[in-house]
């Protein structure tokens, strides 16, 4: 399995935030859904597979995402450290062995944003923008070559972009830097397996413990 595809299976391509007083810190729940786009797709493989549940803990630029299935059970587990400069995922199918790459590196060689219309998710007020990625050309596949991304987000929710000034790959640190929010809202085409849609259904301010970002170095670690 090749690197892209890692990242396809895992969505380390990812959003989320930060904080000291005026910046978030704590967890964010999202309910998640689908649309196949690949042939070989149907909606139970996504769900067993990506989730239908995902829990955010975030602080001070170090996020972890846990996605869960219908049944509550752990399906992956992404964990950005800013100081490492660092990605790490582990999911079902590869075992116990923790995937990891340097957030320095971009699979990606373009993008583009343009603002969205204003609109409400679960109550909230949210501001828009959608993000366009182009693959570079050796990781082009298939028909795989470009991903679209809609992301709508509450300026009550701040993040801090020098958190993620390091976070090249995806071109994340430019989307944060333009729009330092936290996400309520997400809409990814990834142009070749789904269409995935994450909504907030509860953020909680709370204090997040260090710990929560360790890494199990008992388990294999493999760079991608």
């Amino acid at each position: 399995m090749n690197k892209l595809l890692i990242i396809i299976l895992l969505g380390f391509i990812s959003f989320g935030t930060v904080s000291k007083a005026k910046y978030f810190e704590g967890v964010v729940e999202y309910d998640l859904s689908y649309k196949p786009i690949h042939k070989n797709s149907a909606i139970d493989y996504l769900e067993q597979n990506y989730g239908v549940k995902e829990f955010l803990y975030y602080k001070n630029g170090f996020y972890k995402r846990v996605k869960l299935n219908k049944e509550g059970d752990t399906v992956s587990v992404i964990i950005h450290n800013p100081q490492l400069k660092k990605i790490y995922g582990s999911h079902v199918s590869t075992g116990d062995t923790i995937m990891t790459y340097s957030t320095l590196e971009n699979v990606m060689k373009s993008f583009n944003m343009k603002e969205l219309k204003k609109t409400v998710v679960n109550g909230k007020k949210v501001n828009g923008v959608e993000l366009h990625l182009e693959l570079k050309d050796e990781f082009v596949f298939d028909e795989y070559r470009s991903q679209n991304t809609k992301y709508y987000f509450s300026k009550k929710y701040k993040i801090d972009p020098n958190n993620h000034k390091d976070q090249k790959d995806g071109f994340y640190n430019e989307l944060v830097n333009s729009y330092p929010y936290l996400v309520l809202k997400m809409i990814l085409n990834d142009g070749y397996i789904k269409e995935e849609t994450k909504v907030f259904t509860k953020i909680e301010r709370k204090a997040i413990d260090d710990n929560t970002f360790v890494i199990d170095d008992s388990k294999p670690i493999k760079e991608i």
